[in-house]
């Protein structure tokens, strides 16, 4: 894995190891923490904000299942 900003790592040659060579990705997670290419937090902010909002919905449908008893 490689991180930096793109025009700082195009010109990086391509890592090989005994299994193949390494991916040159642009997002990654490691320990539950968002990381990206050029080290902001949108992917991170973004993910969280979709896991929450899908979370809240199952509440409220929970709710509404519920409240009916």
């Amino acid at each position: 894995m490689v991180m930096g900003p793109p025009a700082s790592t195009t010109n990086l040659s391509l890592v090989h190891h005994a299994e193949g060579q390494i991916e040159r990705v642009s997002t990654f997670k490691l320990l539950g923490l968002h990381l990206d290419a050029d080290f902001s937090w949108q992917s991170h902010v973004q993910a969280v904000t979709s896991k929450a909002t899908k979370r809240l919905y199952f509440l409220q449908m929970l709710k509404l299942l519920f409240s009916c008893y």
